[in-house]
């Protein structure tokens, strides 16, 4: 889910679909309430209305009969995956979800906001594009790793404890990992198990320095 818009993005003049659920007015609104499901073909400062057709609202319904609704949508929506509404909440959300449309919360008329829309799609496709950046342990010696992972953190935005430690933890066989960290994550406690690890933590002048070891039987 994504919500509200950011005025930055790709200029571009790379064509992109998107759904919209309007009320009466033009506006948009929420699936609950029903309205009317505009397709617009956006490019740039340029928007063509493709189609478009009236959408019952989700509210009163039955879960079988929101689900089959917005299956029957998604065929009409055909090779569009984006859909905005002002509110796109719980089953409707789940349904989208597992169709893979990608789903925006916005308020007001489609004319402010479908090409900004299209700009932050396009930013997220290139940014999936990129490779990951990988960060590997150093080795100590002796099948020993080191790793000071608020060092990463610090210098790779996108990264996270898990993207750092579990590639790591789940391909490499290993005597002992440490970890330096300004606190110990919270997913150890469930992940490290699951794994067949243990860790254990020394408290140092300025966070942690936690060792992981495979369990030995």
């Amino acid at each position: 889910m994504k919500i509200g818009i950011a005025q930055k993005g790709l200029k571009g003049l790379i064509q992109m679909k998107i759904g919209v659920l309007v009320d009466g007015d033009g506006m948009a609104t929420a699936f609950e309430s029903g309205g009317f499901l505009k397709v617009y073909e956006v490019t740039g400062s340029s928007v063509e209305l493709l189609k478009e057709r009236v959408c019952a609202g989700a509210a009163g319904q039955g879960a079988e009969a929101i689900r089959a609704g917005i299956r029957e949508l998604a065929q009409w929506l055909g090779d569009c995956k984006v859909i905005v509404a002002s509110r796109l909440k719980g089953i409707c959300f789940t349904v989208f979800d597992g169709l893979l449309f990608n789903m925006w919360e916005v308020s007001g008329d489609p004319a402010g906001f479908l090409d900004l829309i299209r700009q932050r799609e396009l930013m997220e496709q290139e940014e999936a594009r990129r490779p990951e950046k990988i960060h590997v342990p150093k080795e100590k010696g002796r099948n020993t790793f080191f790793i000071d992972l608020e060092a990463v953190l610090d210098s790779d935005g996108s990264a996270t404890s898990k993207k750092v430690l579990l590639p790591f933890l789940r391909k490499e066989s290993f005597k002992a990992l440490e970890v330096k960290c300004g606190h110990v994550p919270r997913w150890f406690e469930k992940e490290l198990p699951a794994l067949k690890m243990e860790s254990a933590q020394e408290k140092t002048e300025d966070g942690y320095l936690v060792t992981i070891k495979p369990i030995t039987l």
